[in-house]
């Protein structure tokens, strides 16, 4: 049942205030002013002012301390004009956007969104160094390059241009002390659930501040935490890249970046680690938590403290013995459905991929709009238009130290989100295929393999077939054929569709499991997934083939191409083409139902022998009433090898009785049959024979007594040469 928990906190600023969801969106502020060196800088005397340099565009650090005036000339002697200051130098850009991160989400593909600024280098980073005594800040990975190593506040920075190292060493500790415990006491609120104590430490002059922190606590308060608590870095955002008029008359400000780690009681196996940063400012010698959003416009990604629901407005729970779903309220009905799909969706995976190495807890994501989505993402720069994304979430921030397994989110993409569509069903089982492989995945694992198996454990059991599951595919295989290789790493990009690179992995995945079973595709993703092998990568996929598969790229390749031919292309085009004399009378697809009733089989039997598409196609030779000839062929194709066998057996034992031996014949087997039809005797050879996937079903017959055998295995061989 959704959570819906009643809140009895004392409130210092009156009771809560209703939801205002168009209020909490759209936090994207406008640019911020143009960067002003902080105020404290000496001045010259009055008589003849040295040159002063201008202000700093925004994001630049401030300029070097004016050179100290030598003492003052004798009475009546004019003052020597000072050195002017060095020019500004290019900007650096202290928010360059970290490297790649080995966490990055299972099966996204790439971008459609891009955010922040771009990297001038570091070079300019070190020239602007070298041109300054003091950097205010160092980039947003690593310490601060300051001349005394002190993280920049307002107050720190006034001191250092004042040349006064000791002081601002001593306001850096003091300012460090107040603001540990400021924070050690949010957590503390947090952990006790008090209002009162969690809003003691946000700036009381921030009104929407104040009132977004209150729909934070109170959207906290509806799920169970067994860890709280902040770690503040040593590195820092420069103050001087913010609007400073926002906080009215402060003492200091200061963008301390925090390492904020929670634990979702019963669903994270670890403590998670986010990388955030608050503006905090100091009034009448208190510290406050005055803002969140400073760097949203300035920074890609890594600041924002938007990255959880509860950070986005109210929100809606709704648990399951498996499942924790968390919306806003406007969606409670599809948060609902979609705990509901998970725990049969849970329960599905798990008899696919079993219990190893997943905890089966799944928490989902449901952001309200594209917005919400790209902060929860930390503005993603690659992915595009998805339906969803299971991220594996870390104990440490990218580059923030080792980094380990702490649990996973499933987000879902708003955008067109139907939680009653038979897709809903397919995404979700496809995603927390993903949450249960996360473990066992390694940098080698291509990603066909890794989207292959998830797609695989996603449809299987859907009652549509590969050609609507797999409609892109299908649509490339009709205009260009079946692939020659198999799927790459691109094709899951924006360069070539990746539609058909899923399809493509999914069907390869499904071949796999249909030709050596689905326990040894299960090896086989483990195989490429250890962390043997790398410094050798060439070698993986093929030693992993042999090992597991006891085959080779060559073969699996053909084998293949081969089972997508049968599962996607035109049946009607697989078909022999007798030529003259022969003409076509008929062909067309049948139901399961109807090749049921038309070889005296049953629905049942047919479906247990998971038969996905079939087709027949009639010609003959001569008059049509009375033709000389007759050719009937059968296309049967089940989706796996062992369904396709027993449909072979199904054909062979209802033939048994009027011959109950059949002759062998390559492939298959050939029966001798006699049949009335229209009134006529005809003898009938029928050749049953099995290609992979595929089993065919050849049929001469002539009237009276005349020998059609020949004719059958002509036709046979010839048949089966053109699925193979």
């Amino acid at each position: 049942m959704d959570d819906q928990r009643a809140e009895h906190p004392a409130d210092p600023d009156g009771p809560p205030l209703p939801a205002a969801p168009e209020a909490r969106r759209g936090w994207r502020r406008a640019a911020r002013a143009a960067h002003v060196p902080p105020p404290g800088w000496p001045s010259p005397p009055s008589s003849t002012p040295p040159t002063v340099p201008p202000a700093a565009p925004p994001g630049w650090p401030p300029p070097p301390a004016p050179p100290v005036p030598p003492a003052p000339p004798a009475p009546g002697a004019a003052w020597p004009a000072p050195a002017a200051p060095p020019a500004w130098g290019p900007p650096p850009d202290p928010f360059a956007p970290p490297g790649a991160d080995p966490y990055a989400p299972q099966g996204a593909p790439p971008p459609r969104h891009k955010h922040g600024v771009r990297v001038w280098g570091l070079l300019a980073i070190a020239l602007a160094i070298l041109m300054a005594d003091v950097a205010v800040l160092a980039d947003r990975r690593g310490g601060n390059a300051v001349a005394s190593g002190l993280p920049l506040s307002v107050a720190v920075e006034k001191q250092l241009a004042e040349e006064k190292p000791a002081a601002a060493a001593r306001r850096a500790a003091e300012r460090d002390k107040a603001i540990d415990a400021m924070f050690a006491r949010r957590a503390d609120a947090v952990r006790k659930r008090d209002l009162a104590a969690f809003l003691a430490d946000v700036d009381p002059t921030q009104d929407e501040f104040r009132t977004r922190q209150r729909e934070v606590f109170t959207s906290l308060r509806r799920l169970d935490f067994d860890h709280w608590s902040y770690e503040r870095k040593t590195d820092s955002y420069s103050p001087g890249s913010i609007d400073f008029e926002r906080y009215g008359s402060i003492d200091d400000l200061w963008l301390p970046v925090l390492i904020l780690r929670y634990r979702l009681k019963g669903f994270d196996e670890g403590q998670v680690g986010r990388r955030i940063v608050y503006t905090v400012v100091e009034r009448d010698d208190r510290w406050y938590i005055a803002g969140d959003d400073d760097l949203e416009d300035i920074t890609s990604s890594g600041t924002s403290v938007r990255v959880d629901p509860w950070e986005n407005g109210p929100i809606v729970v709704s648990r399951g013995p498996h499942s924790l779903v968390i919306g806003h309220p406007d969606d409670r009905k599809a948060i609902g459905s979609i705990r509901r799909e998970v725990e049969e969706a849970v329960a599905h995976v798990t008899r696919y991929v079993g219990r190893k190495k997943w905890s089966r807890k799944v928490v989902v994501v449901l952001p309200t709009d594209d917005e919400e989505l790209d902060a929860i993402l930390e503005n993603p720069t690659t992915y595009y238009d998805f339906a969803a994304v299971a991220r594996p979430l870390a104990t440490m921030p990218r580059g923030d130290g080792n980094r380990e397994f702490a649990g996973s989110r499933v987000v879902i993409n708003p955008d067109g989100f139907d939680a009653k569509s038979d897709f809903t069903t397919h995404l979700i089982r496809h995603e927390i295929t993903h949450v249960a492989m996360f473990d066992r995945v390694g940098p080698l694992t291509p990603k066909w393999l890794v989207e292959g198996v998830a797609e695989y454990v996603g449809n299987a059991g859907s009652r549509y077939p590969a050609e609507v599951l797999a409609a892109e595919l299908t649509e490339s295989v009709a205009k260009s054929g079946v692939p020659e290789t198999l799927p790459t790493d691109s094709d899951f990009g924006l360069i070539n569709d990746a539609g058909i690179g899923y399809n493509s992995a999914w069907l390869l995945c499904r071949y796999i499991a249909s030709r050596y079973g689905v326990a040894k595709l299960l090896r086989f993703h483990d195989a490429m997934g250890t962390l043997t092998g790398l410094d050798k990568p060439g070698e993986k996929l093929p030693r992993a083939l042999r090992g597991v598969l006891g085959t080779n790229e060559t073969t699996l390749l053909a084998g293949w191409r081969q089972y997508v031919r049968a599962a996607v292309a035109d049946l009607s085009k697989l078909f022999l083409k007798p030529g003259a004399p022969f003409k076509e009378a008929d062909r067309g697809r049948l139901t399961v139902s109807d090749l049921a009733e038309q070889k005296g089989l049953t629905k049942a039997r047919l479906t247990a022998a998971r038969v996905e598409r079939t087709s027949v196609a009639l010609w003959y030779d001569g008059p049509s009433k009375a033709p000389r000839r007759r050719l009937l062929g059968t296309l049967i194709v089940s989706t796996d090898e062992a369904g396709a066998a027993a449909v072979e057996r199904m054909m062979t034992d209802r033939l048994r009785p009027f011959d109950s031996v059949g002759q062998p014949i390559p492939h298959g087997r050939i029966f001798y049959v006699g049949t009335e039809i229209g009134g006529q005797h005809y003898n009938e050879t029928i050749a049953v024979l099995r290609a992979g996937t595929l089993v065919m079903e050849v049929r001469v017959a002539v009237p009276g007594t005349g020998d059609s055998s020949a004719d059958t295995r002509r036709f046979a061989a010839a048949q089966y040469a053109l699925v193979d």
